[in-house]
């Protein structure tokens, strides 16, 4: 919302035109001493009154009148989550469709009865927003807020265990902009990109990579967003040179058995496909080769252990 500044004049601003009235006439100075209602007529003064008081009541109407409303239909919220493995769909009251990835929340209210269609999820899920022209769409995602007011499909990726945040638009249009700025980081300005912001546009096929560290959001170009979500939405994931303690972390949000990598694997990544229907054996003995790592499995628990990867 924006404030504004109303204009105004300081007594030194008044007092430096006191010079254009110093040789007024006697008379001309004895009207300016009148009474500030003395020309005007009785029943304008009411007038004006009556309509200042009307108003002042419609404004206060309004405000009561909200709070009467607010407090006879309470918001009500539910909440819905994933375990490891698990994807669910729900349909919000509004039509708009959620898809919920694994080791996900979503929280929603039962009806949408305010201003403002709200939502708040951690993990990851891809929306279909129902549009409405006088009730924004707004989703809540570990720091970050995307909003949309027309029909519009995109992804939220936003675990709380991750160093990043993404908003990947493939339909429609999203505003999408910081609210958190609790940091407990001091980033020197120099060292964020050059295209690093608090809130930015994003058409379809660009992204929003929200850093955490440092509460900026870099926006990039992603051709294949369409491609991206139908992927993940059906259980199928590339990477394209994420590190692979990165991978490991998507692969335990998929399988319940626990996998743990060792060795120098700072430097490792990874390009690869991961469907999340195949056996978790036959994607890590594809994960162990192309790191240069050796798989084996000590009481329950898969060990991946690379002897480290060139740069």
């Amino acid at each position: 919302m924006r404030t504004e500044t109303m204009p105004y004049s300081s007594n030194t601003e008044n007092q430096s035109y006191a010079g254009l009235f110093s040789g007024v006439s006697p008379k001309v100075k004895s009207n300016k001493a009148r009474a500030p209602f003395a020309g005007i007529k009785a029943h304008h003064i009411w007038w004006g009154v009556g309509v200042s008081a009307v108003a002042l009541l419609s404004v206060t109407g309004y405000i009561f009148r909200k709070d009467i409303y607010n407090n006879m239909h309470p918001v009500v919220m539910q909440q819905l989550s994933t375990g490891v493995g698990q994807r669910k769909l729900i349909k919000l009251a509004d039509g708009t469709q959620v898809w919920i990835s694994p080791g996900s929340t979503l929280q929603y209210p039962q009806t949408f009865n305010r201003e403002k269609r709200e939502i708040t999820i951690t993990g990851e899920v891809f929306i279909k927003v129902a549009p409405s022209a006088t009730h924004p769409f707004v989703i809540h995602s570990n720091g970050i807020a995307t909003q949309t007011d027309g029909e519009a499909d995109f992804t939220v990726q936003a675990y709380g265990n991750e160093a990043y945040a993404a908003v990947t638009m493939v339909k429609g249009n999203a505003a999408v902009a910081v609210t958190d700025t609790a940091s407990s980081t001091v980033v020197n300005s120099s060292d964020l990109p050059a295209d690093a912001v608090k809130q930015t546009m994003l058409q379809a096929n660009e992204r929003a990579i929200f850093v955490r560290e440092e509460l900026v959001i870099v926006k990039q170009k992603f051709a294949s967003a369409d491609r991206h979500m139908q992927g993940r939405v059906n259980g199928s994931y590339e990477f394209w040179g994420m590190p692979a303690v990165e991978v490991l972390k998507e692969v335990q949000r998929q399988y319940s058995e626990p996998v743990e990598l060792r060795g120098n694997y700072y430097n490792c990544k990874y390009y690869g496909e991961l469907k999340a229907q195949a056996p978790l054996e036959k994607f890590l003995k594809l994960f162990a080769e192309s790191i240069n790592a050796g798989l084996t499995k000590e009481d329950g628990v898969w060990i991946v252990n690379t002897k480290g990867c060139s740069k």
